[in-house]
């Protein structure tokens, strides 16, 4: 495939995708939960510190629990929950004080895009989640001390897609120097 194909493919995959709060109850196989992960694991992080971390969650009464301390879960059906954690001692032992107080949030993100772009190339939709109690999560899944709950991502089946927010041009983001 050549470089203008890959780049067509991939402008298409990151314009289609949106925010999805509605999912059927159609049951994501843990199968391709884990080519996602899989793939998703080898997205860039800052001095290769890899301080991502993965707590799938798919037992019915933990999802319940987690949604109950999470504002920005909205909507319904049978999403998997995909709680994006940094192991922050990890972080300051691989690289020090700025990967485990500044690099971690730009690792999850980078892993939570290339997580909700690989979803969605599949058919499935994701909804990334920051509005949560990371204490109660925390403690919801007996999580290690040192993990730290950023986001939660959730993927599922899209019950319909929604239309895409209006996006500022170009002009309006960029300075050319």
């Amino acid at each position: 495939m050549s470089a203008s194909s890959k780049f067509e493919v991939m402008a298409e995959v990151v314009k289609t995708r949106r925010t999805v709060r509605e999912y059927t109850d159609e049951v994501v196989s843990r199968e391709i939960l884990e080519r996602i992960l899989d793939i998703a694991r080898w997205s860039p992080s800052g001095s290769n510190v890899q301080d991502w971390r993965f707590v799938i969650v798919t037992n019915k009464k933990l999802l319940k629990a987690i949604k109950m301390f999470s504002p920005g879960w909205v909507g319904d059906g049978n999403p998997v929950a995909v709680v994006l954690c940094s192991d922050r001692k990890w972080a300051y032992e691989k690289a020090g004080p700025l990967a485990r107080d500044v690099m971690y949030l730009v690792h999850a993100g980078i892993v939570a895009q290339t997580i909700a772009l690989l979803a969605h190339s599949i058919g499935l939709g994701t909804n990334m989640i920051m509005s949560f109690s990371k204490e109660a999560v925390k403690q919801i899944l007996s999580l290690p001390e040192s993990w730290e709950p950023i986001m939660i991502v959730l993927i599922g089946y899209p019950k319909h897609i929604p239309e895409p927010p209006p996006r500022l041009s170009l002009s309006e983001l960029a300075l050319w120097r």
